[in-house]
């Protein structure tokens, strides 16, 4: 079995590092730039470059605890707020989550956001959710079993029809 699969084997630092790649690797795939720690502390805002001047179009966090997202100045507020700032940006949120608890984080994440968007004058932006979930083994081994996507609008979601992950 794939040792990213086995997140206890990987420590925080090295699966932060992961993600920064990933979404760097992804913005050079599509020609866009990719700034990290920008915009008041946001983990990436990636950007269309349009003659000579940048568009910001993705604005991401990642966080490796799920129900720390929430809360004053925490990932869901920082995303909200940036994106209110930009005129045509929409939101990325990855994280870890266990399986029983998974249900639970979504309802959450999207009370949050459709709130705040029933507020907002205008288009309201979308946030992509990605959560790795997870489940602990017997032998206290954390396993990612699937990665699951849903798209918040304004009023309604989107759920991708995401693979369970190859384990094995």
């Amino acid at each position: 079995m794939s040792d990213w699969l086995r997140f206890d084997r990987r420590s925080r630092s090295d699966w932060t590092q992961s993600i920064a790649y990933t979404i760097r690797k992804a913005s050079d795939v599509f020609l866009l730039s990719c700034r990290f720690e920008a915009m008041g502390k946001l983990d990436a805002v990636i950007e269309g470059r349009h003659q000579e001047r940048s568009h910001v179009m993705l604005l991401a966090e990642w966080e490796w605890d799920c129900w720390s997202v929430f809360g004053e100045s925490q990932e869901l507020e920082k995303l909200w707020n940036g994106v209110a700032e930009q005129n045509a940006a929409d939101a990325l949120l990855f994280t870890y989550c266990p399986s029983y608890k998974y249900h639970d984080l979504v309802a959450d994440v999207v009370k949050f956001w459709q709130n705040r968007a029933a507020r907002n004058q205008g288009s309201s932006p979308v946030l992509y959710l990605m959560v790795a979930v997870y489940e602990k083994s017997a032998s206290v081994e954390t396993t990612v079993r699937l990665i699951r996507s849903v798209e918040v609008h304004a009023r309604e979601i989107g759920v991708w029809r995401d693979r369970a992950l190859e384990v094995g």
